[in-house]
């Protein structure tokens, strides 16, 4: 039989960013494998403690319902 992979590990990293501002607002970063869904709303909540968020853009992994009725109302998400 064929031998199975081995584990491997990387980096798993959730940034939010002023796009205009070109500055990082919050992260968070831990070591993957690891599902990110849970750590976007509390990164997108501590940017929103540095500027007014307009938009939210995220990967299809963070893509639940959870993440699309956040506390952030002036926020749209796609």
């Amino acid at each position: 039989g064929q031998k199975p992979l081995p584990w491997r590990h990387w980096l798993k990293w959730v940034v939010a960013v002023d796009l205009d501002q070109q500055f990082v607002l919050s992260q968070l970063a831990r070591r993957g494998p690891w599902n990110d869904c849970a750590n976007l709303p509390p990164v997108v909540e501590a940017a929103s403690q540095q500027t007014r968020i307009g938009l939210v853009l995220a990967d299809a992994e963070f893509d639940s319902e959870r993440n699309h009725t956040g506390d952030i109302p002036t926020a749209h998400s796609l």
